[in-house]
């Protein structure tokens, strides 16, 4: 199981440097790819911003597994023991939440990558 955060779902739609790995993981079977709900509202924002399709959004969205922001995951977000910024505090509460020890954290932000550290959660590597 891996968990995307909005620096590698973004790289589906905008060339950057990692784009084509994960590119290859929306294009193979095998991995379940989960998120917060929240990639939804940072996709679209990214769209708006970037003048990208936003069907195209909604096609990668549609492989990704979106798991609820309920009060539980506010909460825990917010008394998370790591020094993460709002956002990811909640899609590493998220990641926390779904309490499986194989999921893996693909995140391209460096920030993200040692709070997930931090609080256990471990990084994917290709």
């Amino acid at each position: 199981m891996i968990y995307l955060d909005t620096s590698a779902v973004a790289k589906v739609l905008i060339e950057e440097e990692g784009s084509l790995h994960v590119r290859s993981l929306f294009a193979k079977d095998g991995d379940t790819l989960v998120s917060s709900r929240l990639l939804f509202v940072e996709m679209h924002r990214i769209a708006r911003r970037d003048q990208l399709n936003a069907a195209d959004v909604d096609a990668v969205l549609a492989q990704v597994d979106l798991i609820e922001i309920s009060k539980e995951l506010m909460t825990s977000a917010a008394h998370l023991p790591c020094d993460a910024r709002t956002l990811d505090s909640i899609h590493l509460a998220t990641a926390l939440h779904l309490a499986d020890s194989r999921i893996r954290l693909l995140t391209y932000d460096t920030t993200m990558a040692t709070a997930a550290a931090d609080i256990g959660v471990g990084l994917y590597s290709n």
